[in-house]
């Protein structure tokens, strides 16, 4: 059964691919929601694709966002029909050949760079959660890519912390 939706959601995907790469921010605007992942639109479940494409491109080591789900719909990373485990994301080739880490606190970020963040939206086990990609900078500050579904541009934050505020951490990779 994910043989054949895998194929038939590559097919689908790759008619979509931008000619361009840049980061992608918003999975329910623009081209993003007609891609799918399994058996809904990436609008429903691809936050965790979309981090890992963003990455990619951060690393400079892009990749199409219909190769990065492949990839990952192929290959078992999916957590039932809602998405990635989000504790699986290192496994994608292009991120496991890099020296990144998996953090299990924000006090274990101790440098600018680029972050996978996943967290819990409600109470953790019994609400969804979100991953997104942040790039932190030298001064501290945030840029949050698709961590609004539904913003187009990315979200500025003063400190990890404000980015995070009252939600529950489950993981951060700290990209190298």
């Amino acid at each position: 059964m994910m043989s054949f939706t895998s194929r038939r959601n590559f097919k689908n995907n790759r008619r979509l691919e931008p000619e361009k790469t840049e980061y992608v921010c918003g999975q329910s605007i623009g081209n993003v929601p007609k891609y799918r992942y399994g058996l809904f639109s990436m609008e429903f479940n691809g936050c965790e694709i979309i981090a890992v494409y963003n990455a990619l491109i951060y690393l400079k080591k892009p990749q199409p966002l219909c190769e990065t789900a492949y990839f990952m719909e192929r290959y078992r990373m999916a957590m039932g029909l809602f998405g990635c485990n989000p504790l699986s994301l290192l496994r994608h080739p292009l991120l496991s050949e890099t020296k990144s880490l998996k953090l299990r606190r924000t006090t274990e970020i101790y440098s600018e760079g680029g972050y996978i963040v996943s967290l819990w939206l409600g109470f953790p086990l019994l609400s969804q959660i979100h991953t997104f990609f942040a790039i932190i900078g030298k001064d501290g500050a945030v840029t949050a890519y698709n961590r609004f579904s539904d913003c187009c541009l990315p979200s500025q934050y003063s400190t990890i912390s404000e980015l995070i505020y009252q939600k529950h951490l489950i993981c951060i990779y700290a990209l190298r």
